[in-house]
């Protein structure tokens, strides 16, 4: 079922991965609050695409500002 999910989700490798994540965490939660059965197991057996390690991008407010200026710009002389 969750192989299913994640396998219908369009996104790439990396979003497939990060939802698989997200779910093993929703399900040691589970766990702990007895919502779900301990001996649950289904989030171990996915086959989860590979994904190389590398530089993540962390959002900055100064990246809307730099867009915006550009859209400013770009629109001066737009009616």
């Amino acid at each position: 079922m969750i192989q299913e999910f994640l396998n219908d989700r369009k996104v790439g490798p990396r979003g497939k991965l990060n939802f698989a994540r997200a779910i093993r965490v929703m399900s040691v939660f589970g766990k702990r609050q007895r919502c779900l059965p301990e001996d649950w197991a289904e989030i171990d057996h996915l086959t989860l695409p590979l994904v190389k390690e590398g530089t993540v991008l962390t959002y900055v407010c100064s990246h809307d500002r730099r867009m915006l200026e550009g859209v400013q710009a770009a629109m001066r002389g737009v009616k």
